[in-house]
């Protein structure tokens, strides 16, 4: 399985880079051991079917954002359990599909599928009398037709500004564990990512943000689906969301003495 450590290049580096220039520590934060803003931390991943066995180094602030990630495509359908009713067609979150295959099943794993493969599934699949939903929601993060290729668009033109556009994808490139957590992240972008992280947005606006591209996310105001009226219901909730936005708001008090979001989960090595 994929995370955001193993996307090549751009996305988390910039990620990276945004967390450490905006934060760079006062001369008192770094007489404080291990507590640096910037540091890195060393971990070893338990071995567990799809993560990386071997030691890896992340910013904390990657790690809790893959941890966000995977909890909205929980949210999303993507368990263990539920996964199973896809055995024939790819029981991994990369290859859940809409109702898990009830209205029309893939011909094969859609983390096999090339965007132009994908679009075809997506076409078919809404076109099929059975999908009373009118959706085409694919992969980990349930990304519909339409959001990935824009509005009248296909694989080999999508749409300008649509997320296959975004993210520079061909009809050629794999709908795989790759692409799709690069997808992942750039929803988070969209949601408010960005401002955030660096402190310039509030945790009610970000959420209410994510709950308009995903429909498993409750509203903060409302405590259900923007979506309730067409039938979806929220399986991602503030309590869920709370944690997990303040791993991702590391903070220093008027005291300077360092939040515990700060400090790493393991401290590394000589610190």
């Amino acid at each position: 399985m994929a995370s955001l450590l193993d996307l090549p290049g751009t996305l988390v580096e910039k990620a990276k880079e945004k967390y450490q220039e905006k934060r760079t520590p006062t001369k008192s934060l770094l007489d404080l051991p291990g507590t640096s803003v910037t540091e890195e931390v060393k971990l070893t991943k338990t071995p567990t079917e799809g993560l990386m066995s071997p030691p890896v180094t992340l910013s904390k602030e990657v790690d809790s954002t893959q941890d966000l990630l995977d909890r909205i495509s929980v949210g999303e359908g993507a368990t263990e359990t539920l996964l199973k009713q896809q055995e024939g067609f790819g029981t991994t979150p990369y290859d859940m599909v809409l109702a898990y295959g009830k209205y029309l099943k893939p011909t094969k794993p859609i983390s096999e599928m090339t965007m132009k493969e994908l679009y075809a599934y997506q076409t078919q699949l809404l076109r099929s009398p059975k999908n009373n939903k009118n959706s085409s929601a694919a992969g980990k993060y349930q990304a519909v037709r339409k959001s990935l290729f824009g509005k009248g668009g296909t694989a080999e033109k999508p749409i300008k500004g649509s997320w296959v556009d975004k993210l520079g994808l061909k009809p050629t490139d794999k709908y795989d564990s790759t692409t799709q957590e690069k997808l992942g992240f750039l929803i988070l972008q969209e949601a408010g990512y960005d401002s955030f992280t660096e402190g310039n947005k509030s945790a009610t606006s970000f959420q209410n943000k994510l709950a308009d591209l995903f429909a498993s996310v409750a509203r903060k105001d409302t405590n259900k689906s923007k979506y309730a009226d067409k039938g979806q219901r929220a399986k991602t909730f503030t309590a869920d969301l709370e944690p997990l936005f303040t791993s991702l708001l590391p903070t220093v008090n008027a005291n300077t003495i360092v939040d515990a979001s700060l400090r790493p989960r393991n401290r590394p090595q000589g610190i």
